[in-house]
């Protein structure tokens, strides 16, 4: 009995959407447990999750999302976005290439951060320190990227700031590039910055930097979808390295689609990571921060296992499509015309209706949405297409055909008399009609008539002959 109603809950849950309201009636574990991965609870993600559409920000499953955290490696995807966003501008591109400093030679000697050893005047291609960033997490090599981009590692923290502001990233604080406490950094402390300070951030805010990445710098896939790299291949300084991220397709816990980001993980952290997956139109990122501990090397793994599970969820309850052609549409009983078509994130299997929306001041006008009640991430509102009423056109007034004169003498008219309105004309076709019936029955009446006076005529007549005899 007792399997028969886990069974049965079992089915429940998998079948329900993952997120009806803002409260969660599963956790994390809960969702992991019921797709087939029996794993401990003690695995919880203490920093919270988070599912997002990429393509709208609208949050499918979220846990804990505002809790503050500490990011560890994952702020080295905001270095990553502000490079990016000076290749853009033409400062350089991914095959400039980028001369080893002493400071930064020095820097990949430290064992107390990830790293990979980079000697003095080595040079590296900025495609090459993208990978170095993302798949072993060098210290050295986001730094050096740093340095390509002409700052400090003061000034790119106040960037990095200013951004994450700029985002809605209102959660968020970075004390330095690296990603681990300030006091490991030892003279690699950025300028300016407190010894004892650590970045801040939460779930739901590094969602909004994922989705913002992905959306806007579409080829950092290229670089986070690798399962290994090779820098500086067939020279004395090649070398390997392979991801972390196990959740990638190929890796030892490859979830299909899955093509990126990263990974994070310190002693005050655990283990988080960042993922993105995409299967038709539908691209979905997570965040998942803080599972196991530290020294728990389990806790590596099982964090691929809970993000697999609450992406492979929200792949069957969901999805981004078409929800309304463009075109003429009768909704809530109004005509309307939109110009494009309408994209959304909907739940699979479930009637659309719509809501419109109208402008101020006509209601002529407005915005169409998607009538479900559903979450988003901040400075982000539900997808919406443009609509116009369809108005009837007046019906024109009918105009009475002109009456055709006739030609009889009688009909001719006095061109001295007023003209005679509708309604007489009418009055007069009917007393006409009238007469012409009339005198159709009175003539063979007539007739008859005529016909019995003669008869009586001719009868006296013949009765005074007869008495005269």
């Amino acid at each position: 009995m007792k399997q028969f109603l886990a069974v049965v809950l079992c089915l429940l849950v998998m079948l329900s959407p993952i997120m009806s309201s803002p409260a969660m009636a599963d956790t994390a574990i809960d969702i992991t447990n019921l797709m087939g991965y029996p794993v401990d609870p003690a695995f919880q993600p203490k920093g919270g999750s988070i599912v997002v559409d990429a393509a709208t920000a609208q949050i499918i499953w979220a846990e804990d999302i505002h809790k503050p955290w500490a990011p560890a490696s994952l702020t080295k995807l905001m270095v990553l976005y502000l490079a990016y966003q000076a290749i853009d501008r033409g400062e350089f591109d991914e095959q400039t290439m980028v001369r080893v400093t002493p400071e930064i030679s020095q820097l990949s000697a430290y064992t107390e951060l990830s790293n990979n050893w980079m000697p003095v005047d080595a040079e590296y291609s900025v495609s090459e320190l993208i990978d170095l960033l993302i798949i072993p997490s060098s210290a050295a090599g986001t730094m050096l990227l740093v340095y390509q981009m002409g700052l400090t590692h003061g000034e790119i923290v106040d960037l990095m700031n200013q951004t994450a502001k700029d985002l809605n990233m209102k959660q968020t604080h970075f004390h330095n590039a690296i990603g681990a406490p300030n006091a490991v950094l030892g003279p690699f402390l950025p300028e300016g910055k407190p010894p004892e300070g650590d970045n801040q951030s939460n779930a739901h805010d590094f969602a909004i930097l994922s989705s913002q990445l992905v959306k806007e710098f579409p080829r950092v896939l290229n670089h986070s979808s690798k399962l290994t790299t090779v820098v500086r291949p067939g020279t004395a300084l090649e070398d390997s390295f392979t991801t972390f991220n196990y959740s990638l397709q190929g890796a030892a816990y490859g979830l299909e689609g899955l093509d990126g980001l990263k990974t994070g993980s310190s002693g005050p952290a655990a283990y988080n990571f960042t993922t993105t997956a995409q299967r038709g139109d539908t691209r979905l990122v997570e965040v998942v921060l803080g599972v196991g501990d530290w020294f728990i090397k389990e806790s590596e793994t099982v964090r691929s296992l809970i993000g697999n599970s609450l992406l492979e969820k929200a792949f069957r309850e969901y999805e981004y499509r078409l929800v309304l052609p463009k075109g003429e549409h009768t909704i809530n009983g109004q005509t309307i015309v939109t110009e494009d078509d309408f994209y959304d994130t909907v739940p699979k299997n479930q009637d659309i209706t719509f809501d419109l929306q109208p402008s101020n001041p006509g209601p002529d006008t407005g915005r169409l949405i998607v009538d479900l009640e559903r979450e988003y991430l901040a400075g982000y509102q539900a997808p919406n297409v443009a609509y116009q009423v369809v108005t009837e056109p007046e019906p024109e007034p009918i105009i009475p055909e002109p009456e055709m004169p006739e030609t009889s003498e009688q009909s001719i008219a006095d061109p001295s008399d007023p003209p005679e309105d509708a309604g007489n004309t009418g009055v007069k076709r009917s007393i006409f009609t009238l007469s012409l019936y009339l005198a159709a029955l009175l003539i063979p009446l007539f007739l008859l008539r005529t016909l019995v006076l003669r008869f009586l005529r001719q009868r006296l007549k013949s009765n005074k002959r007869k008495k005269r005899r």
